[in-house]
């Protein structure tokens, strides 16, 4: 089993149905969370099966979209993407937000205590996943320095 693929247009076409009538959809990402980092590693000590496998059923999809009004997260799975569930942030109201841009992934936390969002976004991906999920970083938290060069 390996992690779907998914096009710009499939995640788009996704997020379609959760936006209101009339907002407009500014940027839209694909991410993972992956499984605790120390888990994986005392897996994988105990063998490569059970860490890859952890790796494979323990990670979790989002298709992430950002409006002029609201952050919206849809946990997906499988491919044609099945929604799991879908959460959404008011941005006038959003808890505190961290981001962070490395060479391969962008990575988001948004601290809520209900629901928690800590994903990665890897830069091949989608065709634009870097820029677009770059754009919500730095929408979400102001820096500006997160917006690729």
């Amino acid at each position: 089993m390996e992690t779907p693929r998914y096009s710009d247009r499939e995640v788009v076409d996704a997020l379609a149905p959760h936006l209101h009538s009339g907002e407009p959809l500014l940027a839209y990402a694909f991410g993972m969370r992956f499984p605790n980092f120390w888990l994986l590693v005392a897996l994988l000590c105990l063998g490569i099966l059970p860490g890859l496998a952890l790796m494979l059923f323990g990670s979790r999809l989002y298709f992430v979209g950002l409006t002029d009004r609201r952050l919206i997260v849809v946990q997906v799975k499988g491919q044609p993407a099945q929604v799991l569930g879908v959460t959404e942030y008011d941005l006038a109201a959003l808890p505190p937000v961290r981001a962070k841009a490395g060479v391969q992934f962008t990575s988001l936390w948004i601290d809520d205590p209900e629901h928690p969002v800590r994903i990665r976004f890897s830069r091949i991906a989608l065709k634009e996943n870097e820029r677009q999920s770059r754009a919500i970083a730095a929408a979400l938290t102001g820096d500006r320095t997160l917006l690729p060069g």
